[in-house]
């Protein structure tokens, strides 16, 4: 028994404790700004349309561009092993490994698993195995980078999808039937953020963003003791929230729809 390290979760260092978040949403609702309010953040952006949106939010932000212009799954797999072997953190003072966005990473996957067909046949097509295989790496790579010792923050859109007689579904777009809630299995906090309007004192049309980590059946959505059913969106309170959460309270956490 002693190659093992037993000890109390209550004698766990509040920063030893490292928070894995998956965001999703409309465009435009506010996803990237969200991620940037998490401990120093890198930016790994597999698409270039966050770096507006980064520079006014955290001008600090470190930003590993990672998109086809920029080494694409290459520059990926480069990321993921700097973070690994401990350079990221030593050379960044990084905290938090932001994924902008994990659909267009599994898009990304896609057309390297094309490009390697089209180099023996010009006329490949995707076939059924190749959307087995699409399946097994986006997994494969989503849980290298949960497992990072950092706060980890992935980033997506929004999907619906509306069963024949049922109500409307929300949950995070992935290619593949099984993967939104694969994926989101792989997260301890799954928000879903969204954006209201109302009328101020001057009745002027006001907007907030809000992250919705409780919801109905019918969301995909997780939260953690501590934790609202919906928060403002700022990791770093919601991470002072569950350091400091008092067992003895009854938990505010909960789930739906998702493993």
């Amino acid at each position: 028994m002693g190659i093992l390290n037993w000890r109390k979760v209550a004698d766990v260092e509040g920063d030893a404790l490292h928070m894995k978040v998956l965001i999703y949403g409309d465009s435009g609702v506010g996803k990237t700004w969200t991620a940037s309010t998490a401990p120093n953040p890198v930016y790994l952006l597999t698409e270039p349309n966050g770096l507006p949106t980064i520079r006014a939010s955290n001008p600090n932000a470190i930003v590993v561009q990672a998109d086809e212009g920029n080494g694409g799954m290459d520059t990926v797999r480069a990321f993921l092993r700097a973070a690994k072997d401990g350079s990221l953190a030593r050379e960044t003072g990084a905290k938090t490994v932001v994924l902008d966005s994990l659909n267009e990473l599994q898009r990304m996957i896609r057309d390297e698993i094309m490009a390697s067909k089209r180099g023996n046949h010009g006329d490949a097509v995707f076939t059924l195995q190749d959307w087995g295989v699409l399946t097994d790496k986006m997994r494969a790579m989503v849980r290298a980078f949960r497992d990072l010792p950092f706060h980890v923050v992935g980033i997506t859109h929004a999907d619906a999808q509306v069963e024949e007689g049922g109500p409307r579904h929300l949950l995070p777009m992935f290619m593949g039937r099984s993967l939104p809630n694969e994926i989101a299995g792989y997260f301890s906090v799954v928000g879903y953020q969204y954006r209201k309007q109302s009328k101020g004192e001057d009745g002027e049309v006001v907007t907030t963003r809000h992250v919705l980590l409780q919801g109905p059946p019918t969301v995909v959505s997780k939260g953690l003791p501590g934790l609202d059913p919906v928060e403002s969106p700022n990791i770093t309170v919601w991470l002072d929230k569950v350091t400091k959460y008092n067992p003895g309270r009854k938990p505010n956490s909960g789930r739906s729809r998702g493993k």
